[in-house]
């Protein structure tokens, strides 16, 4: 069986524009290397260390089929330029070590492929702080990698796309795409991707990334299941590991972000489905940073349970942030029975002839015939009905006023929010 090839042989064959198909190459170091030629290393088998930081193509290169089965690739801040195609079609990285396209800078007149391009490694896939100026296809690409692998800071400038289309994410490890540029002129699109439950994508646009036909993380739940962003799980682990306040805050703040802007990408293909489970989403990061406020104000050292009163919590209990109209159903029927019992105390039949007198009678002789009676006061009072006529107020004065005019207030408050939450169900 041959030797790998060295460097002066792999150099000489260049020179001589010859093929490297099934040919075996050993560890090869080329940086801050200039290839002036189009390169074409199609079939080559990287068996050692490769080796192409700060190197520059000038004129394209090719890594079609090629297999980098040993340590690191490391094409940190490498340079392609020119008029000929960067390509890595079908190339598989199985190597132990890291493959590096930190700083890389992708700059040709058609766009960077890596069709069917395999990572899966033990080592991570970096692509921070890259920059692609006229597109890129990630088509069929495998990230399965043990150590993950991530755009963080990369710069997409366009005219053309970034397309991650039938792109697989291995969903045991992070992917990141946090701090992701888009310019005016660039896009990126996930497409008819399922495993999107391991991707991060704090402090990025997503308002200029499309996502069609996409799953995201799913919530098990017998009543409601929606599905969620990875930076909402991970806020549950930084919020045990970080007990600074104004971090955390921050952080809820920025999925909050992220949420909305999903909703709204959503909202612009029509899918209402999932753009409700994104405005649940925002809703609720919007809420746990609110109780992160409180822990910053002198009072919630003497009343730290008053951090759970606020608007949006009680938008949360009452219908599930306007989502869940079973949920604001159930909200009504608990206001009722409470206030059906505290009625109890102020309320009377009203007397005003010989058959209310019997009535009058009947309700303190008889519990459940006065059970009976607040609750039909109750309803009448929650849905604004008039009754003045079968009723009267006794005790306290004002007291009972008081109480009427409470639930004149929360009754048509929580249908309102019922008959909302069941407008985007029908939307849904």
């Amino acid at each position: 069986m041959p030797e790998p090839l060295t460097q002066k042989e792999v150099l000489r064959k260049l020179a001589r524009g010859e093929q490297f198909g099934g040919v075996k190459i050993g560890d090869v170091d080329f940086r801050e290397y200039t290839f002036k030629v189009k390169i074409n290393f199609s079939g080559a088998i990287f068996t050692g260390t490769a080796n192409f930081a700060r190197a520059e193509f000038l004129n394209g290169v090719t890594f079609y089929t090629a297999k980098f089965t040993g340590g690191e690739v490391n094409f940190t801040a490498a340079k392609f330029h020119g008029k000929e195609k960067i390509s890595f079609r079908r190339s598989h990285f199985s190597g132990d070590g890291r493959v590096n396209f930190y700083q890389a800078q992708f700059h040709c007149e058609e766009i960077t492929d890596f069709f069917m391009a395999r990572f899966t490694g033990k080592g991570g896939v970096i692509f921070d702080r890259a920059q692609f100026f006229e597109g890129a296809s990630f088509l069929r690409v495998i990230f399965s990698g043990k150590e993950g692998m991530s755009f963080s800071n990369s710069t997409f400038s366009g005219p053309g796309k970034i397309s991650f289309e039938k792109t697989t994410f291995e969903e045991g490890q992070t992917s990141m795409f946090e701090r992701v540029k888009i310019d005016s002129h660039g896009y990126i699109e996930f497409v008819d991707v399922s495993t999107l439950g391991n991707v991060l994508f704090l402090y990025s646009d997503l308002e200029k990334i499309g996502f069609k036909n996409v799953r995201f993380r799913q919530t098990q739940n017998q009543f409601f299941n929606r599905e969620y962003l990875a930076d909402e799980e991970r806020s549950k682990i930084i919020h045990k590991k970080y007990r600074e306040v104004e971090y955390n805050r921050d952080y809820y703040s920025q999925v909050s972000i992220l949420y909305r802007k999903l909703r709204e990408n959503f909202e612009g293909q029509l899918d209402f489905h999932r753009a409700g489970d994104f405005h649940y989403g925002e809703l609720e990061m919007r809420r746990k940073a609110k109780m992160l406020e409180w822990k910053e104000r002198p009072i919630s050292k003497f009343l730290p349970s008053l951090r759970y009163f606020n608007l949006t919590q009680l938008y949360k209990i009452v219908s599930g942030y306007g989502e869940k109209w079973q949920q604001s159903l159930a909200s009504f029927l608990a206001v009722w029975l409470v206030f059906t019992c505290l009625n109890l105390f102020w309320v009377e039949p009203k007397v005003a002839d010989q058959q209310q007198i019997v009535q009058l009678t009947q309700w303190y002789q008889d519990p459940i015939h006065a059970f009976q009676g607040s609750a039909l006061f109750s309803f009448k009072v929650l849905t604004l009905q008039r009754w003045e006529r079968d009723f009267q107020l006794k005790g306290i004065p004002y007291f009972p006023k008081f109480f009427v005019a409470v639930q004149h207030l929360i009754g048509p408050t929580i249908i309102a929010l019922m008959l909302l939450a069941i407008r985007r169900q029908f939307r849904r």
